[in-house]
């Protein structure tokens, strides 16, 4: 979280003028502090507590010190009864058991130790392109882990089922997802409370799925009826009258569905319209016998793990542009899963009206922020590029600003050799996460990558300067007062 480095930063800006030679005491003192084990710590700190007046502010670099002692005691694993746990050991330094949120306005040692226990989600679901896949979400559990920014609330804007929150963001008191109308996963997350009941509907699925005969009854669904059958689940969970039955059973096709779909992201799924573009209608035929087989080896188990997590997701319903002016001047950790350019405006009804106020969020925004984004749109999306606004370029353009003049911003990507893997998704993020190398990652989120697969942490500059697809695009002020003409000559017409 912090590193030595850090402290000695700190220390050499708060007591300058007191000469090098207390720099340097200072220094070694809390290099030694980090080194001992937590007997001989708490007394050490408690004696440069005491030079401080109550009323004094206590240093960053105290802070960071005491943070530091007391996080890399909890993930010793070897915890004694005399010092177990973070409330006890900060008495014993003559501190505040609330001195971390209430006081410092930081992540205490616990909340962190608590966000870094992460259970790999055992379950491959394809409803969405990235909280689906275990690599991404073990991505974004790697970022988040790394925010100093202090908040008590993770959000998901352009939430798709709330995996995210479930599963990456533990530690938060409050886990939301913003949606413009929550009904659906209202319903769905309301079922799941009944994990047993619900479960029951899926042994019944799994018995007729495994008694077919043929592959195609096997799929219980077939091409024609395919689009039918999502229609129909949709419309079953938007109902507010849903009694306790037909919920349950509800909720099972709907978990189904979402194990078994061909990946809409990918146009090799997508039913072709006359001229040979991928419409957005997914071909069911490319539904595989791999995915259905899983959801056959689905246990007990595994669902109710699923089940427990989705517990602790907030469903908030609002307009998503007035969301933005709620959250400026607020700290909240922000997920965006914004919808990949042009590709998926229309299935998310995405406006360019949205897009500025995010950008403007983004500009002015004083807490940590994730935002997922595709680097293929632009060669594939090129044909659709002259229907908006904004260029990818544009928008890459306007974040390459915000990262050099506001805030810097870095990029976390997962390329393989793999074609069968998709390769094209980077978060940009606020965070300056820690790097790890990819054997220490597969070990620590429980995920395997293909062979010769990588991670790649980069700064924001440096990525848009390094992929080849990109080149400046216009000034944001420029793009406002060419729309701000092209109106005004509408009205003048």
């Amino acid at each position: 979280m912090y590193s030595y480095a850090d402290i000695q930063k700190d220390i050499e800006t708060n007591l300058a003028t007191m000469g090098i030679d207390v720099v340097e005491g200072v220094t070694e003192e809390c290099r030694q502090i980090l080194q001992v084990n937590i007997e001989e710590a708490i007394p050490r700190i408690k004696i440069i507590r005491s030079q401080y007046k109550n009323t004094q502010p206590l240093p960053l670099w105290f802070r960071k010190l005491v943070f530091e002692v007391i996080y890399n005691y909890l993930c010793s694993g070897v915890v004694s009864e005399q010092y177990k746990n973070q409330t006890e050991i900060l008495k014993r330094m003559g501190l505040s058991a609330d001195i971390f949120s209430k006081h410092w306005k930081m992540y205490s040692p616990d909340m962190k130790y608590t966000q870094g226990k992460y259970a790999s989600l055992d379950l491959s679901l394809y409803h969405a392109e990235v909280e689906g896949n275990p690599i991404y979400r073990a991505m974004l559990q790697h970022i988040i882990t790394c925010s100093v920014v202090y908040t008590d609330c993770f959000v998901e804007l352009y939430g798709k089922a709330g995996i995210v929150s479930a599963f990456c963001a533990n530690g938060y008191k409050k886990r939301v997802v913003c949606l413009d109308d929550k009904t659906v996963l209202q319903n769905y997350l309301n079922g799941l409370l009944k994990k047993k009941s619900v479960y029951k509907k899926i042994k019944e699925l799994q018995k007729a799925i495994d008694g077919a005969d043929t592959w195609e009854e096997k799929t219980i669904i077939n091409e024609k009826e395919y689009e039918r059958f999502a229609l129909r689940n949709r419309l079953n969970l938007m109902r507010a009258d849903i009694g306790k039955q037909d919920l349950d059973m509800y909720v099972a096709q709907y978990f189904f569905q979402m194990c078994i779909q061909p990946e809409y992201w990918k146009d090799s799924n997508l039913i072709k319209d006359k001229q040979g573009i991928a419409t957005s209608r997914l071909n069911v035929t490319k539904i595989s016998r791999k995915k259905v087989q899983r959801f056959l080896d689905l246990d007990e188990a595994t669902f109710f793990e699923y089940c427990d997590a989705m517990k602790k997701v907030t469903v908030l319903e609002c307009n998503i542009k007035e969301r933005f002016d709620k959250l400026k001047g607020s700290r909240e950790l922000l997920f965006i899963d914004i919808p990949k350019y042009a590709r998926e405006y229309k299935r998310y009804n995405f406006t360019e009206k949205e897009l500025e106020a995010l950008l403007d969020l983004l500009r002015e925004y004083q807490g940590d922020w994730i935002m997922s984004w595709k680097t293929y749109v632009y060669t594939i999306e090129k044909r659709r590029e002259e229907e908006f606004i904004y260029s990818y370029r544009d928008i890459l353009s306007e974040l390459n600003e915000i990262s050099q003049v506001i805030k810097p911003l870095f990029t976390y990507q997962y390329s393989s050799h793999d074609k069968n893997e998709i390769n094209s998704i980077v978060f940009i993020t606020t965070i300056d996460f820690a790097t790890i190398d990819e054997e220490m990652f597969q070990e620590k989120y429980k995920v395997r990558f293909s062979d010769k697969a990588s991670l790649t942490k980069c700064n924001f500059v440096d990525f848009c300067h390094t992929d080849f697809k990109w080149k400046s695009g216009r000034n944001y002020e420029t793009i406002r007062k060419e729309k701000e003409s092209k109106a005004n000559k509408e009205t003048a017409k």
